[in-house]
């Protein structure tokens, strides 16, 4: 993943997408981390953000790390942007939860990216 970024803020999301890249588009099958959203944020970076990122594109906006990537490189960044692309804020997309519980209590990353890859895939041309 390139990511020619003036400036490297918020870190949380710059990883996040970062790994969303990875993680949610193109190794959805070697992501198992569980993520305990009763602890974890979405600010948490890296694959915890990936998969809040990719929760959020699924029922929300389908092009919404595009346009948070774009935001980053343009130096906007504030939250606003989120309520202005979801409808809402982080912190109530967070508290949702819509995730899908395991047997432990955790939340696996693999069912959110196993999803998007589905739905991808269901709008690729033919």
């Amino acid at each position: 993943v390139i990511q020619a970024y003036s400036a490297y803020n918020p870190v949380w999301l710059v990883e996040g997408i970062a790994d969303y890249i990875r993680w949610v588009r193109y190794e959805p099958q070697n992501q198992h981390a569980p993520i305990d959203v009763n602890k974890a944020t979405y600010h948490d970076s890296y694959r915890t953000t990936a998969t809040f990122l990719g929760w959020c594109e699924l029922h929300y906006d389908s092009r919404l790390v595009s346009k948070r990537s774009q935001d980053v490189s343009s130096n906007h960044t504030k939250n606003d942007l989120v309520k202005q692309y979801s409808g809402t804020d982080n912190e109530t997309l967070w508290a949702e939860r819509r995730w899908g519980p395991t047997r432990d209590g955790g939340f696996w990353c693999t069912r959110v990216a196993s999803t998007k890859r589905r739905n991808l895939r269901s709008h690729e041309p033919p």
